[in-house]
């Protein structure tokens, strides 16, 4: 019988500890070697004893040119210092740019290093991870600059920009913002997003807040916000959710509506004054017509009917009731032309959208929007006038004329009861400070403006007046209207005892402006002129030519084929006075095709109307026509009548 020696249990333990140190070390080796990170080790002496692929990869290099590399001779001595920490026994990190020894690649790295110790805990070495950031930070990079000029363009944004959470407080307010609501940026930040938002408008801010935090889109919203001075603003505001700060915010561009509003005023008030001003002439046009035969018979009994009346009368009270119907008839005529200035007036102030300039005498202007106000003057002020003669001024008279309204209205507004019976006054007064400057003044007793108000009164869309009353435009609009004229408009008030705003416009510097009926001289002998009168208004024809026939031999017909036909026959007339507007063959069209024909009658034609109120009329009389007003003023017509029958 045979015998075998089994091994000793220490050699079993000793052959089983192999075992696992070597599969430890392959497992090792495998991490080391497939690590996507850069991994290299070092001895004491600082020579690179080992390195993975990544690390070779990562520098470009290769295995022969790495290992036993000296440390302390590479061309980048950025890392001797971390290298010289670790053998002292500390960890150390770099990160940044590294420029390697054994390639020309420069790249940014992340570089931790840690000691390596032996048994006895000496520092036998160093082992590093180094990991390529070249990407991350060029992204960082990027990140940076894209913040940067977005930051720049949001700093520098035209529109109010904030960012805030929930109902707390601004995270961040471009100084726009800051500027619009009258706040420095820390104060800004130092308020509720809802302290700056109108009472009126809490319930749609919590609303909105409460939608957008269950993820719905919402569409732009007018809010009232609340300046620092106490003033209510209307604004557009957009708002976004965003990530702000590591959390979740709201982004919210404000845009000022004021210029929006004034410009849909604007349209609103001229739509609305071309409606009114082509209602105006419409109106114009019909009361005209029967009011200038009116006038006409008016004049025709005054002139001739009652003198000869007055001659047949045999008796005291013959002339007696001649004479009380001489003082009827010029009362008629007194009314008469009140209604005719009345109509003028409200066509002037309805031509809202005409800015033609013109000579004007600015008591003239005054006077029509004093008379527009006479009924509510009358039982509220008296007015005291003040007007010196001054230079004319070049203006628009339906621009001018809305001024000095809107001026006198306001007056009349700011009138408060008078105690013990004392009496307002409503003071307008013309002057000139110089040869350059006419001063209109329209000043009224009463409360006066507050001395912290006094400063705002030009400011669109402030008012004092209760809702409804007043739009806040009034004076906006005014200062707008001088402005443009070259002038100045300024308001001096004194707390109970009134208010008055002046209106300083440039002075017209020409000594004389041509006309299209200059005045001439009425010497030279005097014959009866022919005139053919052309009219769709029999009525008016019978009066005028019952007005005329006493100085002129009248031919009348009623529509424009009569009169073509009539100047085929007959062109020996020295003066057509002819409506513009008929039916059929307008004036316009008897105009242009007499004087096709007969180009010698162009000089003879003197155009009427009692309000052209389409634009071809309109157009046609700019084009140097001379025409006249119905009703008409009878003297001017006789003048003018005269100055044709002498040329």
């Amino acid at each position: 019988m045979t015998f075998r020696r089994n091994p000793s249990v220490g050699a079993i333990r000793r052959a089983g500890i192999d075992a696992a140190l070597e599969e430890s070390e392959a497992r090792y080796r495998a991490l080391f070697e497939q690590s996507p990170i850069g991994v290299f080790a070092f001895d004491r002496s600082l020579r690179l004893t080992d390195c993975n692929l990544a690390f070779v990869l990562l520098l470009d290099s290769t295995y022969d040119r790495l290992i036993g590399l000296d440390l302390r001779g590479l061309r980048d001595a950025t890392l001797a210092p971390f290298f010289d920490r670790v053998l002292q026994g500390e960890p150390a990190y770099y990160e940044g740019p590294y420029r390697a020894t054994t390639s020309e690649r420069t790249v940014a790295i992340a570089l931790r290093l840690s000691p390596l110790r032996d048994a006895e805990e000496e520092v036998t070495g160093g082992l590093g991870l180094v990991e390529d950031i070249t990407a991350r930070k060029a992204a960082q990079q990027a990140l940076a600059r894209s913040e940067a000029n977005f930051r720049a363009l949001i700093e520098n944004a035209p529109d109010a920009i904030g960012v805030y959470r929930g109902g707390g407080t601004h995270l961040y307010v471009n100084p726009k913002l800051a500027q619009y609501l009258g706040y420095s940026r820390d104060e800004m930040k130092a308020l509720r997003v809802r302290d700056l938002i109108h009472e009126a408008d809490h319930a749609l801010f919590e609303d909105r807040n409460r939608r957008r935090e269950l993820g719905e889109t919402l569409p732009p919203a007018e809010y009232r916000l609340v300046h620092k001075d106490g003033r209510v603003v209307s604004a557009e505001i957009i708002s976004m959710p965003m990530q702000f700060d590591g959390g979740p915010a709201v982004l919210a561009m404000i845009r000022d509506l004021t210029e929006r509003r004034q410009i849909q005023l604007q349209l609103l008030q001229s739509d609305r004054l071309a409606s009114v001003g082509m209602l105006a002439a419409g109106i114009a046009h019909e009361i005209n017509n029967p009011l200038a035969y009116v006038m006409a018979n008016l004049d025709v009994l005054a002139r001739r009917l009652l003198p000869e009346m007055l001659t047949l009368a045999d008796d005291d009270a013959g002339r007696a009731r001649v004479g009380r119907v001489a003082e009827i008839v010029e009362q008629a005529r007194d009314g008469a032309d009140r209604m005719r200035r009345i109509v003028r007036d409200v066509k002037t102030f309805a031509r809202g959208d005409d800015d033609t300039r013109e000579p004007l005498e600015v008591q003239t202007v005054l006077d029509a929007a004093l008379q527009l106000v006479s009924h509510d003057l009358r039982d509220r002020a008296r007015v005291v006038r003040d007007f010196a003669p001054v230079p004319r001024v070049l203006a628009s008279e339906s621009r001018l004329g809305q001024v000095f309204l809107n001026l006198l209205v306001n007056a009349l507004q700011a009138l408060s009861p008078r105690e013990n019976g004392a009496e307002h006054e409503v003071r307008v007064r013309i002057s000139s400070q110089d040869a350059d400057t006419v001063l209109v003044e329209i000043g009224a007793t009463g409360d006066g403006i507050a001395a912290d108000v006094l400063p705002r009164v030009f400011d669109p869309f402030f008012t004092t007046k209760p809702v409804g009353v007043g739009t806040g435009l009034g004076l906006f609009v005014c200062q707008g209207i001088v402005t443009s004229l070259g002038g100045t408009l300024s308001i001096r008030s004194q707390e109970g005892r009134g208010t008055t705003v002046s209106v300083r416009l440039p002075a017209m510097t020409e000594s004389s402006f041509s006309s299209s009926e200059p005045p001439s001289s009425l010497t030279g002998a005097l014959r009866r002129s022919r005139v053919l009168l052309v009219d769709d208004e029999v009525s008016l024809c019978r009066a005028l030519t019952a007005a005329l026939q006493g100085e002129h031999d009248v031919v009348a017909v009623n529509s424009g084929e009569a009169a073509l036909a009539t100047l085929e026959t007959d062109k020996a007339f020295d003066v057509i006075l002819c409506d513009v507007m008929m039916p059929g063959i307008t004036g316009m069209d008897v105009w242009t095709r007499a004087v096709a024909a007969h180009p010698e009658l162009e000089p003879r034609f003197v155009f009427t109307t009692g309000g052209a109120f389409s634009s071809e009329a309109t157009a046609f009389l700019e084009k140097g026509k001379t025409y006249l007003e119905k009703p008409f003023d009878m003297p001017r017509l006789r003048s003018l009548l005269r100055r044709r029958a002498r040329s």
